[in-house]
């Protein structure tokens, strides 16, 4: 089963999470939003991620849990199972 869920955080994204999850980002947007936090530091302000963005995933696993240890949480009625 896969799952398309948003997860929403302030800090960098924990990348190492997309592994763990065997998950994906669900847009190009997404991965857009993913790909500023790894450059942060040399983007100009107004290039960088807004607070509290939400990114939509694809996954295998879904450890709501997990992500909200990495200051992510799963974005409450966001889940959606895929067949």
């Amino acid at each position: 089963m896969k799952y398309k869920f948003k997860v929403m955080g302030r800090t960098n994204f924990p990348i190492d999470m997309l592994r763990h999850d065997r998950a994906c980002p669900y847009s190009v947007t997404d991965s857009m939003w993913i790909d500023c936090d790894a450059h942060d530091d040399h983007l100009r302000p107004e290039h960088r991620r807004p607070p509290h963005t939400e990114i939509t995933l694809l996954s295998e696993l879904l450890t709501p849990g997990r992500w909200a240890s990495y200051g992510w949480p799963v974005v409450a009625g966001s889940v959606e199972e895929l067949s």
